[in-house]
């Protein structure tokens, strides 16, 4: 696995698939000591307003392979 650091580009997985089915890109804003990750997440626009939003993970899980609430590299092409 690659070593998590601050400003990399990572995708999120949301907690909730039937909204946010696809991966939302991230960034990584932390790496604790033990390896843990704080994310800001790129959110799509939400209708009415269009306004895209940004939220904060703190302590964001990695896995692997794409998982609902954690994040992964993005696929290499």
């Amino acid at each position: 696995m690659n070593k998590p650091t601050v400003n990399r580009s990572v995708h999120f997985q949301h907690e909730t698939p039937e909204l946010y089915p696809k991966p939302l890109a991230a960034i990584i804003t932390a790496v604790g000591d033990d390896g843990s990750t704080d994310l800001t997440i790129f959110m799509p626009p939400i209708p009415p307003t269009g306004a895209a939003t940004l939220q904060g993970r703190i302590g964001a899980p990695f896995s692997e392979n794409p998982k609902p609430g954690h994040w992964n590299w993005p696929p290499r092409i």
